[in-house]
């Protein structure tokens, strides 16, 4: 099996180095990919997903993407319209700590911090919210009853269901590449991680407009 990786920045040579020590065959491809490849990771800015996702999906080519999936949740739909094997990077939910915690089930209140946030840093902003989004929605709980502390002094981002913190082992974006192969090895459609795409872009544009 051989993986395409698109994006070569922050994220692109994050995915690497986990796709080396987990030692996946892949190569580094562009964002006009024409290669073959069965399975696709897209790491690229975000204003590029949902063309990379499109094209790939409607040949069939599984993908895991970076989160946000797309700029908008409308695109977000269309690609899960798409079907086929699709992940998403809410590498929380992937955490070896995370079914633990989920365990116990939906919670009545959530309360989550962090830091970084400003006008200055719009990326901090989407990448909390959406983590903290799809934690919510995971659980089974509506991020927008969640209690918000936003600062612009960095810190870790934190998140606490009724009275429990939830401590990332930092091990979830391993898992969640393993979880993307063995999809494709199964050849069964999956895009719970899409569908969580556009629960979390929903939040974040309701959020903006707040």
């Amino acid at each position: 099996m051989r993986i395409g990786l698109v994006g070569k920045g922050y994220w692109g040579s994050v995915y690497a180095r986990e796709l080396v020590e987990l030692g996946v065959d892949f190569r580094h491809m562009g964002r006009d990919w024409d290669c073959a490849a069965d399975g696709l990771i897209i790491a690229s800015s975000t204003a590029s997903h949902y063309e990379i996702a499109h094209k790939a999906l409607s040949r069939g080519v599984p993908v895991l993407v970076e989160k946000p999936v797309a700029t908008t949740a409308s695109e977000a739909r269309k690609l899960v319209s798409l079907g086929g094997i699709a992940y998403a990077g809410h590498t929380r939910l992937y955490d070896p700590s995370w079914p633990e915690f989920r365990a116990y089930g939906t919670p009545s209140q959530v309360e989550a911090w962090a830091g970084g946030i400003n006008a200055g840093n719009p990326d901090a902003f989407l990448n909390w919210a959406t983590h903290l989004g799809s934690m919510c929605f995971d659980l089974g709980f509506d991020p927008r009853r969640a209690k918000f502390h936003i600062t612009e002094e960095r810190q870790p981002l934190r998140f606490v269901a009724d009275g429990r913190e939830f401590r990332d082992s930092r091990g979830g974006l391993a898992n969640l590449i393993a979880a993307f192969i063995r999809a494709i090895e199964r050849g069964e459609p999956d895009n719970y991680g899409l569908r969580m795409g556009v629960k979390t872009l929903e939040f974040v544009e309701e959020m903006k407009c707040l």
